[in-house]
């Protein structure tokens, strides 16, 4: 039998943690659900407790800090890292699973599928395909949505990847890497839609993203 674990990274997502929780159960019903909780001042860490979440409290601040923590501390077969803010389609979760009988690596593209109304800011959108460019021109790898919160892993990804980031160069942390591990990746087209809440991800994010990149094009 295949473990398979989903990890949720939260900061305050008190408002739509419930649904994705709950809405987890019900295509992947036999999975653990993991919380990476950043210290949230709502009723996140409350609401996914009595739901059953297993519940990982990490005291430093940072998306990157939280999933390094839960790639040490999970074991299963198969990983889904999804954001919690109801923005991404848990729906497409067994596809992803099927996928990583093939594949090592998953991305979920909101390039490659679709946006719902309002769901991106013009300039998000335009900052992520500059990122996509430098990443795919450093890598000779292309990709069309590096910053996307939905992937899927084979326990010798997770395993492997060396996370450096602390905030939201997550992302392209694990991409760098498991393009220099040599990991077969693929991107599958996923919809995007409006989140429940305010977005974290600063303009400066974009700017911390391109320096690791670089970095990691660059570190042995």
């Amino acid at each position: 039998m295949v473990s398979i674990s989903v990890l949720l990274p939260t900061l305050n997502e008190g408002q739509n943690i419930e649904k994705v929780i709950r809405e987890v159960r019900s295509v992947l019903p036999g999975s653990e659900i993991v919380v990476i909780d950043g210290l949230s001042t709502d009723r996140t860490v409350e609401i996914a407790k009595s739901l059953g979440a297993r519940i990982i409290l990490e005291k430093q601040k940072g998306k990157g800090v939280a999933i390094k923590r839960a790639f040490n501390e999970v074991d299963s077969d198969l990983i889904l890292m999804i954001d919690a803010d109801l923005t991404y389609p848990v729906k497409e979760m067994p596809h992803f699973i099927e996928l990583l009988k093939e594949y090592d690596v998953i991305m979920g593209s909101r390039f490659k599928g679709r946006f719902e109304e309002g769901s991106m800011p013009f300039i998000n959108g335009i900052g992520n395909r500059i990122i996509c460019l430098w990443a795919s021109a450093l890598f000779l790898k292309s990709v069309s949505d590096i910053c996307t919160g939905m992937w899927g892993f084979r326990k010798k990804a997770y395993k492997s990847i060396v996370i450096s980031a602390q905030t939201f160069e997550l992302e392209c942390n694990m991409f760098a890497q498991a393009v220099k591990k040599g990991l077969k990746i693929i991107e599958v087209p996923i919809t995007y839609s409006r989140r429940g809440g305010e977005s974290k991800v600063r303009l400066i994010d974009g700017v911390k993203d391109c320096v690791l990149l670089l970095k990691e094009r660059f570190k042995p």
